[in-house]
């Protein structure tokens, strides 16, 4: 390739190259070379932003804010972040390049999330109450009397926003509590909205179609959805994917402690005593 300006000087050794690119700034052997920043190991590379001045981005966004790229301190206290096109992010902490999701949300950062990992983050908070756990405890009581009714407005708003998710949560305790008093295995996860991905809509023993909105003021709908063991815990039965279905709250209360085959037959009984009860219609 033919030099676009033969007597360029390079800004960084202020040494005589042959520009190979309009802009260029630095010379072949400075571009490849490490951050000029003292301490700062990094240099140019695919995962890393463009150098600039000599400086790796970081260390030119406090060159170009303060006129120093150190800017009083050994290092930035938050490194920009490395995404990469197929949207997974290079931590700047550990390095390890995950998905976008295991990066904690920020309104100030790179596409809404952090720049460190969950991991690093944790980690992080950990050593810092670790180095003075009194202190970071007189902190916590402190900004909680300070800021009382901002923390009351939130927990309440927290509260709405998630409160279907935290019924979820109670009765799916409620069921685990009952399988460890029955002394039975339990798995967990096990919720009503899980089971509506894997079953559907319809009762699993009737087949009418339940509702899955919140009882209100504890007033239940015959058709209101509920977990149903087919071997109850007090037969012996287990609190496992296997052992659990969606049936209407009819159904359940209905079923008590029956197995599924002699609710099923129950059930068969009913509807032929109904059925001989019923006037026969004339023609």
């Amino acid at each position: 390739m033919v030099p676009r300006n033969k007597s360029s000087v390079c800004q960084r050794c202020e040494g005589v190259f042959s520009a190979t690119a309009k802009g260029q700034k630095l010379c072949q052997e400075c571009r490849v070379s490490t951050c000029l920043a003292p301490g700062c190991d990094l240099r140019p590379s695919s995962e890393i932003p463009r150098f600039k001045l000599g400086y790796c981005n970081p260390h030119y966004l406090r060159f170009k804010t303060h006129g120093d790229p150190l800017g009083g301190k050994s290092s930035p206290s938050v490194l920009k972040a490395i995404d990469h096109d197929d949207g997974t992010r290079t931590c700047t902490g550990c390095g390890l390049r995950t998905e976008l999701t295991e990066f904690y949300k920020d309104k100030s950062g790179t596409n809404g999330h952090r720049s460190n990992c969950k991991s690093c983050v944790r980690e992080g908070m950990t050593e810092i109450y670790a180095a003075n756990p009194e202190a970071r405890r007189a902190y916590g009581r402190r900004h909680r009397v300070e800021n009382f009714d901002k923390i009351r407005a939130s927990d309440v708003a927290r509260y709405e926003r998630d409160k279907d998710k935290r019924i979820s949560l109670v009765e799916a305790s409620g069921h685990v509590r009952r399988a460890r008093r029955a002394q039975v295995p339990f798995e967990s996860g096990i919720t009503r909205n899980a089971l509506r991905k894997r079953d559907g809509d319809l009762c699993v023993y009737c087949g009418v179609e339940m509702s899955f909105e919140r009882a209100a003021k504890r007033v239940f709908q015959s058709h209101n959805a509920t977990i149903e063991h087919r071997l109850p815990l007090a037969r012996g039965g287990k609190h496992v994917w296997d052992n659990v279905v969606l049936a209407c709250r009819e159904c359940n209360l209905s079923k008590n402690q029956k197995t599924e085959a002699e609710f099923l037959e129950y059930r068969r009984a009913i509807v032929a005593f109904q059925n001989s009860e019923m006037p026969e219609q004339k023609d």
